[in-house]
């Protein structure tokens, strides 16, 4: 995944400023975009053969654990997962979204929609998985996009 890695922010202020001499970020933004758009189909096919192969003993396993279990669970697997649904709605104090964004870690808004307030109950994290499962990530390319927030670059 480190391969993966570019500035984007100093792509876009480089962009940005009218003095810059560098050349326009289009091929570094392809090339980026190539590499992750094939990274995300091969977790996809990986999502996918497992979820074939397992869904029933997940099913099982998630069903039999209680909603403390699930929520340790879910703790374990992502320390930093957001507490409440949209966190950056939730600004302390009327500070600006901006402002609130900068003290928050940046992979809480990577999947916005995911808390741990939604998803450990009985079915949502089963049928997130089931539908990531049966269709292919450009399914979701769109819907994506409207639960991002607007990145403050």
């Amino acid at each position: 995944m480190s391969s993966l890695v570019i500035d984007i922010k100093a792509i876009f202020r480089d962009f940005r400023d009218p003095h810059s001499t560098k050349p326009h970020p289009t091929e570094a933004i392809k090339t980026h975009s190539k590499k992750l758009s094939r990274d995300v189909y091969a977790k996809y096919e990986l999502l996918r053969c497992m979820v074939f192969r397992d869904y029933d003993n997940l099913f099982t396993i998630w069903e039999e654990k209680n909603a403390e279990e699930r929520l340790q669970l879910l703790e374990k697997v992502w320390p930093q997962m957001p507490n409440l649904h949209r966190p950056e709605a939730f600004t302390e104090g009327g500070k600006s979204i901006e402002e609130y964004i900068g003290k928050v870690p940046p992979n809480r808004y990577m999947l916005p929609y995911l808390n741990k307030q939604d998803i450990f109950q009985d079915t949502s994290l089963l049928m997130l998985i089931d539908c990531r499962s049966r269709y292919p990530p450009h399914t979701f390319a769109m819907q994506e996009l409207a639960f991002s927030p607007p990145w403050p670059y």
